[in-house]
């Protein structure tokens, strides 16, 4: 391949002038211009045990902050105005409570917030908003350091979660839980699938980061009563509400020819109750960077083209959200998106294009209290794809269009019964699929049902010092790609001693084969597999052990963890004798550690880190070693400042080697680290409050790919800044 002798993308940003010069009228000294914000440490108890409230939704009312209380009862709150703020705390079986406090510039306050029981005391009750099992781990977007950017960014601080990037900005994303395929991770949107009803996989991509609220992996078996894609775990991705009213929004731009705008506005009925928001998002990228040619492809240097994409998403939706009543939603949303297709490094594409484009329907309605309560979600998805290349590096023409329409529906209802906790639902979804890229005999639709039931008991001392949960879950699944009923059972035991905890959890799951692997037009060197099984996990055994430490103005916690989970007929791509490609069902062993750790200081500074390691075998006598593309060892480190009134934050993502062939280590993928930075200058102006942020993707500008003909991109500069402000 030859050396490109065009300059390198990532030294070219259009309009990064313009925005640093805003930068230098916020870097001002504090007695030229309004007072900055600062960041406050939330602690939410209970009023009458002084138990901490987990998953409490804290937000500040000027600044448009919202997140969730962890398993401690607290959550540190970034961007907070200098001066009297607003916090209010709200959570299902409390009464929600509001009050004003003063924040001082360039210092982390405290404050400690009680919320009072409604109704009947809920000690010893096992129910959460969600209904979460244990092991879940949440990320809040707003308690995330300016590092991090998109919703990969937030996905991938989780252990054993990898994110399969198929270039720069805008490309192609799809998540892998603990060396999963990608088909095997169900992706739920405000509860709705957004993986492909053709490939099973999830595009993250298509997530407009700024709308996101918090995102909750569960992994493994304990996700399988989401749906039966849930083989490997589930993410469950929620989306901005609103609240009061206000306007925000932010401008970016930064190297690869990154821009992007949002905004969003949001009216709320002065008594409360009712609210109005519309949004929408744009956002670009050139793409073309320079990147290394691996000595397996010929070695050199040359230059990623056709690489562009442009989106445009807009959404309006009207909220109802009362504590103690009904809570209402009802969104449309809707967005196109074209990209470039630049193919593989040893075939590419100069000529390649997509283009797809969404709209969708979501209602939502949740009704309850601490005792008991329901909640029912009902979406329609109009989703079209056209991939076509008219110039294609190698054989004729090529030209793929395929639409999908897709209803779905999910209810659930809840009721305790004293120490007893049970709730029980059900799920159904159509898919109908016109695709050119499919055979004349596959079907124009595919459907599923499920239902299931769980039920939870605790019990502990009236001091809390030990307690006790126990919880089951069966899902039954019918499914138009399953033979007859298929059953996916669960059972976690949580052991609590004070600031230690242990969680066993046991279960199975299963996948259906996707419609593109059975039902594919077949060509030249590939055929479909008709013949195809379910992918199954039986007897899932994970294991976890947390503690908590408090010390003199420090708090942390750490966590070791360890899974068996085998994958009976996992579905990959073989040639065989003929080198004729086809997918065909593998056992696959899966077994692996996580640990992960966190340091933070009530004053300043707060550091994390996790491992894992995965390994995912051939389970065949003719296949050894670790499934191709899934790394062993991965890790990442990370932590966040504020000094001189400036958020600081950094993170070190490594990820291991990687196999490219099966059975064999030759032409091993070797390891590769990524250093992030972020810095933040949080600023007021008068009833303006936001912030401007500069990131920096790998600093250390290392030359890596986690597939070995897709690379990503070297060192890259984003500036962003972000606004809001309240409507009188």
């Amino acid at each position: 391949m030859s050396r490109s002798t065009q300059p390198s993308a990532q030294r070219r940003c259009p309009g990064l002038a313009v925005i640093l010069g805003v930068a230098g009228v916020l870097s001002l000294p504090q007695d030229a211009r309004a007072q900055v914000t600062s960041q406050v440490r939330v602690e939410v108890r209970e009023a009458t045990t002084e138990h901490p409230v987990a998953d409490a939704e804290v937000s500040v009312a000027d600044a448009g902050r919202t997140a969730w209380t962890g398993g401690d009862g607290k959550v540190l709150m970034r961007g907070v105005p200098t001066g009297r703020s607003v916090f209010r705390v709200r959570r299902i079986g409390f009464a929600p409570t509001e009050v004003s406090v003063e924040v001082v510039n360039g210092v982390t306050s405290e404050l400690l917030l009680h919320l009072e029981p409604l109704a009947l005391e809920v000690e010893g009750v096992d129910v959460s908003v969600e209904g979460l099992p244990a092991g879940a781990r949440t990320v809040s977007a707003d308690e995330v350091g300016p590092e991090a950017r998109t919703i990969e960014d937030l996905v991938e601080r989780v252990p054993g979660v990898t994110v399969v990037r198929r270039g720069g900005p805008g490309t192609p994303s799809v998540p892998r839980i603990r060396g999963s395929s990608g088909n095997q991770v169900l992706v739920l949107v405000d509860g709705v699938a957004i993986n492909s009803p053709l490939t099973g996989e999830a595009d993250l991509s298509e997530v407009d980061f700024p709308s996101v609220a918090r995102v909750v992996v569960v992994p493994g078996a304990q996700a399988s009563r989401y749906g039966p894609r849930a083989l490997a775990g589930a993410i469950l991705i929620e989306t901005r509400r609103g609240g009061s009213s206000r306007i925000e929004g932010s401008l970016a731009t930064g190297t690869l020819g990154v821009w992007g705008l949002d905004g969003s506005a949001t009216m709320a009925h002065p008594r409360g109750g009712w609210a109005f928001v519309a949004g929408g998002a744009w956002n670009r990228a050139t793409g073309a960077f320079e990147y290394p040619v691996p000595d397996l492809r010929g070695g050199g240097r040359t230059t990623r083209q056709n690489a562009q994409v442009r989106n445009l998403s807009a959404f309006g939706q009207v909220v109802r959200d009362h504590v103690g009543g009904t809570r209402l939603r009802l969104k449309l949303h809707a967005r196109d998106t074209r990209r470039g297709s630049p193919g593989t490094i040893v075939q590419p594409s100069l000529t390649g294009r997509q283009h797809q484009r969404r709209l969708g329907i979501l209602a939502q309605v949740e009704a309850g209290d601490a005792t008991r309560g329901w909640e029912a979600t009902a979406s329609l998805d109009d989703h079209r794809a056209l991939f076509e290349d008219p110039t294609p590096p190698f054989g004729p023409t090529y030209r793929s269009d395929t639409r999908v329409r897709q209803i779905e529906a999910r209810a659930e209802a809840r009721r305790n019964f004293g120490d007893v906790a049970l709730s029980a639902g059900g799920d159904g979804r159509y898919t109908g699929i016109d695709a050119t890229t499919l055979a004349p005999d596959a079907p124009g639709g595919v459907g599923g049902a499920g239902t299931w039931i769980r039920t939870g008991w605790r019990v502990g001392d009236p001091d809390a010092r030990y307690g006790l949960d126990l919880s089951g879950t069966v899902r039954a699944d019918v499914h138009d790609l399953l033979d007859g009923i298929v059953l996916s059972p669960s059972v976690t035991l949580v052991l609590n001693h004070e600031s230690t905890a242990l969680e066993v959890t046991t279960g199975s799951s299963v996948s259906p084969p996707d419609v593109s692997d059975l039902f594919f037009q077949e060509g030249v060197l590939a055929e479909a597999n008709p013949e195809l099984a379910p992918e199954r996990v039986r007897g899932e055994v994970s294991a976890e052990v947390r503690r908590s430490f408090v010390g003199d103005g420090w708090e942390g916690a750490f966590s070791l963890s360890g899974f068996v989970a085998d994958v009976d007929g996992m579905i990959l791509w073989f040639p065989d004798h003929r080198f004729v490609w086809r997918p065909e069902n593998i056992d696959v062993r899966r077994r692996g550690l996580e640990a992960t750790g966190r340091l933070r200081s009530g004053a300043f500074a707060s550091l994390r880190g996790s491992l894992s390691l995965t390994d995912v075998t051939y389970d065949v006598a003719v296949l050894t070693g670790q499934v191709v593309y899934r790394p062993r060892l991965g890790a990442d480190v990370g932590g966040d400042v504020n000094f001189a009134g400036v958020d600081w934050s950094a993170s070190w993502r490594w990820v291991g080697a990687r196999r490219t062939s099966p059975g064999t280590d030759l032409n091993e993928l070797p390891g590769y680290g990524r250093a992030d930075l972020g810095a933040a200058v949080p600023f007021t102006l008068t009833s303006l409050h936001g912030s401007l942020e500069l990131g920096v993707d790998n600093i250390l500008d290392q030359a890596a790919a986690l597939l070995v003909d897709y690379p990503l991109p070297g060192r890259t500069f984003t500036v962003r800044v972000r606004a809001g402000a309240p409507v009188p």
